[in-house]
């Protein structure tokens, strides 16, 4: 009794010492009555919680991280630190990296293709592009030569998005000469204006280092041009494609000649303005295009943006499968993971491989793909709707009759019978073969 006793007063004067206390299974650090809604309550005003610090690679390393994990990464944002917690599918940092409002590590390769998140085209291997998995907002414009004043009155495209995570500008026509502005900031580090048509230091150049083939030149408003494709992405990445020729069908990843760098571009959670204009004495001005904004969007609220969610609505059939790309109904199917090229997207699932142009031509999202009131891999009957019938309904007379054929599969419609009855009205009443 006496041991237990001595054993119990040391006890208590540890924790006094330390200044841990322990209250019916509750702990508390540096104050002896922890909230009674916490297990671990810890006060200080001039000290602070450390959690485990380590790298991206080291954290990626933990076996089987449980939901809830808290670590410090020390280069999760491009060399910067961030708080990260693994939600019990992916990690996720607090706050987000750049423009990233998901949380998501742009740098981690979340379908483990070789290509980090912010390269690849298709970040869960579901073989539908990321940018058919957000929602998205667009303008197009269209300026006549001579248009786009040179210097007091650019053109601007202003664009709203709550969640943006990436801005595509399509040139369909551009002259010369650009200079682009994202939300105030310009895209070149080192140049006010890019050039499309000499091979100056300023010039955007393909990865050989040959200039664009026969720019557009709006002066004479002839010619068929190459196009220009910007994306900008979430980590704020300007990125930029070309064609080398008129007749090129495969877009080619752009630089500035003399190896300066893009700026870092900073997104607004609302509306994004971006301005181009041609300046004076180099070539005329015309510039037709789309501006396109996409945001994260999360079909099912998980707390998994649909662009890493390989079954978006959460109905249990992949949103392969209910695309039609595919007829195996295992429960979040996704593609093999390699042959991906440098774009992270299945070469098999591209017109042609490593040019981002996916064989499946559109995909409407809303019919099955997001909508987890339709399960393909249900293998649901067909509807004929809408039925209609000519002729005269007399003996010796022939009827035909046509209807609206539709499958949640995408199936084609087979060989099909026409079952004849006779009924007191058209409802069916006393019906009668």
């Amino acid at each position: 009794m006496l041991r237990s006793t001595l054993a119990l007063f040391l006890g208590a004067m540890m924790s006094l010492f330390t200044g841990i206390f322990t209250v019916e299974g509750q702990v508390g650090i540096g104050t002896d009555s922890p909230n009674t809604s916490a297990i671990l309550d810890i006060e200080s005003s001039n000290r602070g919680f450390l959690p485990p610090r380590m790298t991206e690679a080291q954290m990626n390393a933990i076996n089987l991280p449980a939901e809830g994990l808290v670590v410090y990464c020390t280069d999760c944002c491009t060399g910067q630190g961030r708080l990260v917690f693994y939600n019990g599918t992916i990690w996720k940092t607090i706050p987000g990296c750049g423009n990233n409002t998901t949380n998501l590590l742009p740098a981690a390769d979340f379908d483990g293709d070789g290509i980090a998140n912010v390269d690849d085209i298709d970040d869960d291997n579901d073989g539908i592009l990321d940018i058919h998995e957000f929602g998205n907002n667009s303008q197009s414009f269209n300026t006549a030569v001579g248009a786009v004043d040179p210097d007091n009155n650019p053109t601007t495209v202003t664009l709203n998005a709550t969640s943006p995570q990436e801005i595509h500008l399509d040139f369909t026509l551009l002259d010369q000469s650009l200079e682009l502005t994202v939300n105030g900031q310009n895209i070149s580090a080192s140049h006010t204006v890019l050039e499309l048509q000499n091979n100056w230091t300023s010039s955007l150049v393909f990865d050989d280092g040959n200039v664009m083939s026969q720019p557009f030149n709006a002066s004479t408003a002839t010619g068929n041009p190459p196009r220009v494709k910007i994306k900008i992405t979430s980590a704020g990445e300007v990125i930029i494609h070309g064609t080398k020729t008129v007749s090129d069908a495969v877009y080619h990843k752009m630089k500035i000649q003399d190896g300066s760098s893009f700026n870092t571009i900073n997104f607004i959670p609302g509306q994004n303005e971006v301005k181009f204009r041609n300046p004076n004495g180099q070539g005329g001005d015309k510039v037709i295009g789309e501006m396109r904004v996409y945001y994260s969007e999360d079909a099912d609220n998980d707390g998994i943006p649909n662009n890493y969610d390989p079954d978006a609505d959460n109905d249990g059939c992949s949103d392969a499968r209910e695309a039609g790309l595919t007829n195996d109904n295992t429960a979040g199917f996704v593609f093999p993971n390699n042959n991906v090229g440098t774009n992270g997207y299945a070469d098999n699932l591209e017109t042609s491989a490593d040019n981002g142009v996916p064989n499946y031509g559109s995909i409407n999202m809303g019919t099955a793909v997001l909508n987890n009131s339709v399960n393909i891999c249900n293998n649901q009957a067909p509807t004929a709707t809408n039925p209609n019938i000519t002729g005269t309904a007399q003996v010796g007379q022939t009827l035909t009759a046509n209807f609206t054929y539709a499958d949640n599969e995408n199936n084609p419609a087979g060989t099909h019978t026409y079952q004849w009855y006779r009924a007191d009205n058209n409802t069916g009443l006393n019906r009668a073969a």
